[in-house]
């Protein structure tokens, strides 16, 4: 994919990045491609859909699944959108750019030019108010955090509530908000934690980003890597099963309260329980050494 895309697709794309599963290395074969196409700061709109449409044109041949168009995958975004100061704490930011934003600590790993994409990290964790060359403090993080916490409850909410449209969905979405999405947030939420306490400044601090979100979990998990790890593997391995009952046209067969009281989906919600217990104990043991003011502010 890389090498399909640095020789064809033009300079004004600044970077290709993958989110989703392909960015956190758990893409399946039913997966969406989750690609963050970031384009050059000065083009029009219009030069952000060619550059999108150029990207997915280089990538055909791979016969990956295509965003939908009104998702936060589903367009270009440019250099200055992500990097944009004044959206900070702007309730009716475009969703498409936040998420964006967010996917891109979260999760995102570079496809194409990857020193683009370094500098565009450190560009975003500067807009939310991280300093450079100093230890960093609550005050660096505290609007990621907050933002965090809004994309957190925005995503449960979606998934739980406007996916009952789509029940052949739902139980899959609301199986991945238990498992890689508690991941994606608490890797992300520990690495900042774990940044604090050693008094690690920004360079060191996007420095851990650079692994995936089990990866940042489990640098700091100790003895508790086994369970996270049974889980997260149990969690992936039903997500590679066979789908729901369907009729000819592919309406899912089953009810909501069959849904969420089937054999499959209750595995899941277990194994999201022995997640969930063992990222709190991981917490818990870190009592003391990562600051209370950051672990207060996780609770609201």
């Amino acid at each position: 994919m890389a090498a399909r895309l640095s020789a064809e697709v033009p300079s004004n794309c600044h970077c290709v990045i993958a989110s989703g599963s392909l960015g956190r290395f758990e893409w399946l074969p039913h997966s969406d491609a989750d690609l963050i196409v970031v384009a050059q700061p000065h083009g029009d709109a219009s030069d952000d859909a060619l550059v999108f449409q150029n990207v997915w044109n280089c990538l055909q041949s791979l016969n990956l699944p295509k965003p939908l168009p009104d998702g936060v995958f589903g367009s270009a975004v440019t250099v200055n959108a992500l990097t944009n100061s004044s959206t900070m704490g702007q309730v009716d930011e475009d969703v498409r750019v936040f998420g964006k934003r967010i996917q891109i600590l979260l999760d995102g790993y570079p496809v194409m030019r990857r020193n683009a994409f370094h500098q565009l990290r450190i560009a975003i964790l500067q807009r939310y108010g991280f300093r450079r060359n100093r230890p960093l403090e609550m005050i660096d993080v505290e609007a990621l955090l907050h933002d965090l916490i809004r994309y957190h409850h925005s995503l449960h909410l979606h998934y739980r509530w406007w996916f009952r449209q789509r029940p052949d969905h739902w139980r899959s979405y609301n199986a991945k908000m238990l498992h890689s999405r508690t991941v994606m947030f608490a890797g992300l939420l520990f690495a900042m934690a774990e940044s604090l306490a050693q008094l690690e400044d920004l360079d060191v601090f996007a420095g851990r980003l650079q692994h995936t979100p089990l990866e940042r979990i489990l640098r700091v998990a100790g003895p508790y890597r086994p369970a996270i790890v049974e889980a997260y593997d149990q969690h992936l391995a039903g997500m590679r099963q066979k789908g729901l009952p369907s009729d000819d046209a592919g309406n899912c067969l089953l009810s909501f309260g069959e849904l969420e009281n089937d054999a499959w989906y209750l595995q899941q919600l277990a194994f999201g329980r022995q997640l969930k217990d063992s990222l709190w104990q991981v917490i818990q043991d870190h009592r003391g050494d990562w600051p209370d003011d950051f672990l207060q502010s996780c609770l609201l």
